[in-house]
C-alpha cells in the first residue's frame, strides 16, 4: 500500500513500479497533489500482473491551481498467465484557474481473458458557485 502526497515541490517526479509476482497479492497507491505558482508534477505508475488472483487499485486525485501542471502517466499490464486479475485505475484532477493544465494519460494493456479492469480520468474546472462556495469558508 502506498500513500503520497505531493506538496510545494517545484518541480516533482513520482515514479512507482510494482510487479504483482506471487498468487494472490494486492496493491493499493493513492494519491493526491496540491499544486500552485508554476509548480509541475509529474506522476509515472506501472503495475506488472504477472501472476493469477491479484488485485490492484490506482486512485490518484490532484488539484491545480495558478500557473501549476502535471502529467499522469499511468499503465497497468495484465500478462496471458495473470487470469483472474482485478485492476482498477482512476485519475482525477481539478483546475482552480484558466492557467493551469494537466495531461492524463490512463492505460491498460492486458493479455489474459478472464479479468476485471477499468481505467478512467476527469479534469475539470469548480463553478463560480462552487468557488463562492469554498472561498466562503476559507479553503482557499
Amino acid at each position: 500500500m502506498f500513500d503520497i502526497i505531493t506538496l510545494h515541490g517545484g518541480l516533482v517526479r513520482n515514479n512507482i513500479k510494482v510487479s504483482l509476482e506471487g498468487h494472490h497479492c494486492q496493491s493499493f497507491i493513492g494519491s493526491l497533489c496540491l499544486a500552485d505558482k508554476s509548480q509541475h508534477v509529474d506522476n509515472y505508475v506501472f503495475v506488472d500482473h504477472v501472476r493469477p488472483d491479484c488485485t490492484s487499485r490506482q486512485i490518484f486525485r490532484g488539484v491545480y491551481d495558478d500557473n501549476a501542471s502535471g502529467v499522469f502517466h499511468g499503465r497497468i499490464l495484465v500478462r496471458k498467465d495473470a487470469q483472474r486479475t482485478n485492476a482498477f485505475q482512476t485519475n482525477n484532477n481539478i483546475l482552480l484557474t484558466d492557467e493551469a493544465k494537466v495531461n492524463s494519460q490512463p492505460q491498460l494493456e492486458i493479455y489474459a481473458d478472464d479479468v476485471k479492469c477499468s481505467h478512467g480520468a476527469t479534469i475539470g474546472q469548480l463553478d463560480e458557485s462552487a468557488l463562492f462556495y469554498m472561498r466562503s469558508r476559507v479553503l482557499t
